[in-house]
């Protein structure tokens, strides 16, 4: 909306709150106000608002420079049609400190979050070309590398808005060549000395989904304590996983939901001598989730709050536990004699913009046929 964040709302119900963050300085054009006078209130920079001001609109609050918060409260009784407005919020300047690392695409993308919630709408992203240039290097205390790039057409602030992004480089200034072969397949240590080997991975996509170019998709993982590690890389069992989450997402089919990799994961225990051993101990299932065919605009707002509320002791939580545990006996795998369910622990999921997912798209697709890959014979790996 010219620049800003849109807000509205309409006829409202009772007893409701509301808290936006925002960051100064800025200002906020009231556009519509509406509401029961005295006991239902909004509040802006120190500043509160009630009953119906049409006559003094528009309204402009200015935002000084910090944290600010607007909020709005209905009480038990009586309501009215509710209240728009604009968030303009003026231009800022970001620095990120990255240790040395491999090159893993071509883009650099920030989001704007508040608690586990993202606003992938306004995210910035900006296309990174690494520079080996010595003298560069060496013009900056440190290596510190400066990249300064426009805003593309997701920018927050469409039109005018410029992202400044300061990379300080520690140690060498040549970013480290990514390694070859088949780096989804790399095995890595997690917590100390316990350990995650991959089991089964699905080859990457060589093109995303028409829904996907233009949408995006969600990520997200979950673990499942106890469930064998061998079994769970079987097709029917994958297929069960895939079909009892995808039911619990909104308007989500089956055939939108992919399941990107299968790690065990196994606690590390000391024996009388000095050798360690490792122990089965969970089964690590990672997640993409493409938007509903139906309403692909909005469907991965939807889909990743229903994934926030699985990841809380939630009774989401609880109907995905029993659908996971359904499906899982269905595909031969009795649950867990203890308490008769298997619990399914999610991780916070995370929007991935269409340009972050095309610049991760693999150049060439490596030999073999198609589908997935499943390693046997993994359970003892190695030290890296």
């Amino acid at each position: 909306s010219d620049g800003g964040y849109h807000y509205e709302r309409g006829d409202y119900d009772d007893n409701e709150q509301a808290t936006i963050s925002a960051s100064g300085p800025g200002r906020v054009d009231l556009t519509r106000f509406d509401t029961e006078y005295y006991y239902d209130s909004f509040e802006v920079a120190g500043r509160t608002f009630t009953g119906n001001l049409s006559e003094e609109l528009p309204l402009t609050i200015e935002l000084p420079e910090g944290p600010q918060t607007i909020q709005w409260t209905s009480d038990e009784s009586e309501t009215a049609t509710g209240w728009s407005f604009v968030l303009h919020q003026a231009g800022g300047t970001a620095e990120f400190k990255v240790q040395a690392t491999r090159v893993l695409g071509s883009g650099f993308e920030v989001v704007p979050t508040y608690g586990a919630n993202e606003l992938q709408s306004g995210a910035v992203v900006v296309d990174i070309v690494d520079d080996t240039s010595e003298a560069l290097a060496s013009s900056r205390p440190g290596g510190e590398r400066r990249m300064d790039a426009s805003a593309d057409a997701q920018g927050v602030r469409r039109g005018d808005s410029e992202a400044h992004l300061s990379e300080r480089i520690a140690g060498p200034s040549k970013a480290l060549p990514a390694e070859g072969g088949e780096p989804w397949l790399r095995q890595h240590t997690l917590n100390g000395r316990d350990k995650v080997q991959l089991l089964w991975s699905e080859r990457p996509a060589e093109q995303l989904s028409a829904l996907a170019t233009l949408h995006g998709l969600v990520r997200t993982s979950f673990t499942i304590s106890g469930l064998d590690q061998t079994g769970v890389t079987e097709p029917t069992v994958r297929e069960a996983l895939k079909r009892a989450v995808a039911a619990h997402l909104p308007g989500v089919e089956a055939s939108a939901l992919r399941l990107v990799g299968i790690s065990g994961i196994s606690k590390a225990t000391v024996d009388a001598g000095t050798s360690n051993s490792w122990t089965a101990d969970a089964v690590k299932v990672e997640v993409e989730v493409g938007p509903s065919a139906s309403s692909p605009a909005t469907s991965l707002d939807r889909i990743e709050a229903q994934l926030i509320l699985a990841s809380t002791a939630s009774r989401a939580a609880a109907q995905l536990d029993a659908a996971i545990t359904e499906a899982l006996a269905a595909s031969g795998v009795a649950p867990p004699s203890s308490e008769g369910l298997w619990h399914a622990s999610f991780s916070a999921p995370q929007q991935v913009s269409p340009k972050m997912l095309a610049a991760a798209l693999p150049a060439a697709r490596p030999a073999g046929g198609a589908g997935g890959r499943r390693l046997r014979g993994a359970m003892r790996p190695q030290f890296v």
